[in-house]
């Protein structure tokens, strides 16, 4: 096949019933459209997302995003592609792009995964998360917010934010069996800016994050937010930070904080937020604040 313009089309032979004889196809470029490459780790060509109709658009194809593979080719090696299973960037949040419209990650399309980015939430807009969701972050990625996030877990169907090495949620994406393992500051972490507006955190697991410039897995920043219910655990330092604000936390659990000698469950500056009803266990501090009301 040649890299300066091929036009494939998957079609039913000649003579069938079918009033459709054209299944799929990709588009007629030079390049591929710069989809997939041949060179590098040679990515795959994918499909982005799944369509019933025929779409020869190079909109709708991306590359393989070569931290999820399946099998090997002809030399033993990694085969940065899915055959045989769902394509890698099917998994992305809205195309691994900033959030700069109301946008729903529903749980049927779990696991996610935030790849090398930190995606920013803009002021006004919304990221809603449904119950049952799991969302691995790769390294250097985490969410900035702007706007609003609202994390929708129930307890009998929580929303999990991991660590991309984390195979016991979501499963093994990068397919190395047992060849790595989750471990704290394997993600940025979550940062609640100034601007942010009704942000709430419900029925969520959080996990493995703190290693941007303010080392938790959420951290929060003047604005009012209001967390029950979740899990903060194995963070870089704190489970949660919260500097110059009033926000609420109750009824959630803090455990395993606990990997510099200052680290806590819930740490903190100024400001005077209401914590209640909480469990702490096996941090290094239960809650670390200094000039809080």
């Amino acid at each position: 096949l040649s890299d300066s313009g091929e036009n494939l089309a998957l079609v039913i032979p000649p003579g069938s019933s079918s009033a459709t004889t054209t299944i799929d196809e990709i588009p007629l470029c030079a390049g591929w459209c710069g989809k997939g490459s041949s060179t590098g780790n040679k990515p795959s060509m994918e499909r982005d997302g799944s369509t019933t109709t025929t779409d020869a658009t190079y909109s709708t194809w991306g590359s393989n995003i070569e931290i999820i593979r399946n099998g090997t080719n002809r030399s033993g090696g990694s085969l940065f592609g899915t055959p045989s299973s769902r394509n890698s960037i099917t998994h992305l949040i809205n195309k691994n792009q900033d959030i700069t419209n109301d946008y729903t990650v529903l749980a049927s399309g779990s696991p996610y995964v935030v790849n090398s980015k930190n995606m920013a939430i803009d002021a006004g807009k919304t990221l809603t998360i449904q119950a049952g969701t799991v969302i691995k972050f790769n390294q250097n990625s985490g969410f900035t917010v702007h706007g609003s996030l609202l994390v929708q877990g129930t307890a009998s169907n929580q929303v999990t934010l991991t660590s991309f090495q984390d195979d016991t949620r979501g499963g093994d994406l990068n397919g190395d069996a047992s060849g790595t393992s989750p471990q704290v500051g394997d993600w940025l972490g979550m940062e609640v800016t100034t601007t942010s507006l009704n942000t709430s955190i419900s029925n969520a697991e959080i996990m493995y994050g703190g290693s941007g410039t303010r080392p938790a897995n959420m951290s929060v920043d003047t604005a009012q937010v209001a967390i029950t219910g979740s899990t903060f655990e194995r963070s870089t330092v704190y489970g949660l930070y919260l500097i110059d604000t009033s926000s609420s936390v109750s009824n959630s659990t803090f455990r395993n904080n606990n990997a510099q000698n200052s680290s806590s469950g819930i740490g903190g500056a100024r400001g005077a937020p209401t914590i209640t009803g909480n469990t702490f266990q096996s941090n290094r501090f239960g809650i670390l604040f200094s000039n809080s009301s």
